[in-house]
């Protein structure tokens, strides 16, 4: 209700049974729309809920996914990813063309240990991968000083839209 076109986010779920119909998700969806008139999506991803299906072939549907939506509905988009759906959104969004990459991204996961995410993503072999979603990864690892952490924190506030700019963030965390 009260969307404006052209503002859009996407809302990826994590593994409820209820996934895209979840009532909470819908009301943060509702809440997001009428708070800043973006109108928000909830795409239901089928290969969640199949159990000989890798990460990795998940990763691609929700790729595929987001750039079907970004291509039907053009404009300026931004993706939520929510529980595990954050992490599965990071790792999707790595193969969406430069031109309709999410101007914001907000992942909120259960993974707080960045060296658990980081065996079940690279486990499943996406190469590649663009340093933001690494930074998020080490946030919360528990080998980085709090100085360390305050430079990962400023990389990922001066990270910016679309694909990151590594060179840009490595000299804010110097080479190490």
């Amino acid at each position: 209700p009260g969307a404006r076109g052209g503002r859009y986010m996407v809302l990826l779920h994590g593994f409820s049974p209820l996934a895209h119909r979840e009532p909470r998700m819908k009301k943060m969806a509702a809440s997001i729309c009428d708070a800043t008139g973006i109108t928000v999506f909830i795409p239901r991803v089928a290969s969640l809920f199949h159990d000989k299906i890798s990460m990795k072939e998940v990763a691609a549907e929700i790729g595929d996914t987001y750039t079907s939506l970004a291509r039907a509905h053009p404009g300026r988009y931004y993706a939520f990813g929510v529980c595990m759906g954050a992490s599965l959104l990071a790792m999707g969004l790595q193969t969406v063309p430069a031109e309709i990459y999410p101007e914001k991204l907000l992942l909120v996961g259960p993974i707080t240990d960045g060296k658990s995410l980081m065996k079940l993503h690279d486990g499943n072999g996406i190469p590649n991968q663009d340093i933001i979603f690494k930074l998020i990864v080490t946030a919360n690892m528990e080998v980085f000083s709090d100085n360390e952490k305050a430079l990962i924190r400023k990389s990922m506030l001066n990270a910016g839209s679309g694909k990151t700019d590594e060179s840009r963030i490595r000299r804010i965390l110097g080479e190490r």
